[in-house]
C-alpha cells in the first residue's frame, strides 16, 4: 500500500529518528506538537517520549512534572481532539508511539513513564469511544534508544531483545504503522503493539 493510498496522513514528533523515517515512509513532514495541523486529516502519527530527561522521583520539582509530563500530555490531548474534529465524519487512523520504558518503568525517567502510561490510557479511551465513528486508535511502543538514545543508560534493566540484529528494526516499526493507518483495518482497535526485537513482551 502506498503513502498516497492512505490520504492526508500528518506525523508529530521531534528530532528523532521515528519520526523522520516515518516522515520518509509516509512521504509528508515531521510536525512540532505545537504546530498548526493541517484542518483535514486521514490519519496521524504522534510520536511522544523524545524531549524526555532523566529525573527521579525524590528529587523532581513541580516545574520538571510541568514540562517533562503534564506539558507533553496536555499537547497530545489536543492533538488527539484536533484529529477527531477532523475526522468524525468521514473516519481515520491515530497512531500513538511511545517508548515501550513506560510499560517497564525507570527509577530516573518518572516524569517520563507517568506520561506514557497517561497518554496510552487516553489513546485506549479514545479508541473505545470513537470507533463507531469510523476513528481508529492504536499505539505502538518502540525502544526508547530510537526515541530518546541520549538515555540509552536508563534502560539498560530491560531485557535484551530476542533478536540482536536491530538493521532493520526503523523498516519494521515504519512498516507496522502504516498498517495501522490504512483503511481496511477496521477491528484491530486500542491495541499496544510492541516493535522492539522481543525485548518488551505484554500480554
Amino acid at each position: 500500500m502506498t503513502s498516497a493510498s492512505l490520504g492526508n496522513v500528518a506525523v508529530v514528533g521531534a528530532g528523532d529518528v521515528v519520526s523522520s523515517t516515518l516522515a520518509r515512509r509516509l512521504d509528508t513532514s515531521v510536525l512540532d506538537a505545537a504546530a498548526t495541523l493541517p484542518a483535514v486529516l486521514d490519519g496521524i502519527v504522534v510520536v511522544t517520549g523524545a524531549d524526555a530527561a532523566p529525573t527521579s522521583l525524590q528529587s523532581s520539582g513541580s516545574g520538571e512534572w510541568q514540562r517533562l509530563a503534564r506539558e507533553p500530555l496536555w499537547q497530545t490531548i489536543c492533538i488527539f481532539q484536533h484529529a477527531w474534529m477532523s475526522m468524525q465524519n468521514h473516519g481515520g487512523r491515530i497512531v500513538l508511539v511511545v517508548p515501550t520504558i513506560g510499560m517497564a518503568g525507570s527509577p530516573q525517567l518518572v516524569p517520563l513513564t507517568t506520561m506514557v502510561e497517561g497518554a496510552r490510557a487516553l489513546a485506549k479511551s479514545a479508541a473505545r469511544q470513537w470507533a463507531g465513528s469510523g476513528v481508529i486508535v492504536n499505539i505502538v511502543g518502540v525502544p526508547l534508544t530510537l526515541l530518546a538514545p541520549q538515555l540509552a543508560d536508563k534502560a539498560q534493566h530491560l531485557t535484551a531483545p530476542a533478536i540482536a540484529d536491530h538493521s532493520t528494526l526503523l523498516d519494521d516499526i515504519a512498516t507496522t504503522i502504516a498498517h495501522l493507518l490504512r483503511r481496511d483495518i477496521g477491528h484491530l482497535i486500542g491495541q499496544t503493539i510492541v516493535v522492539d526485537g522481543g525485548s518488551v513482551m505484554v500480554p
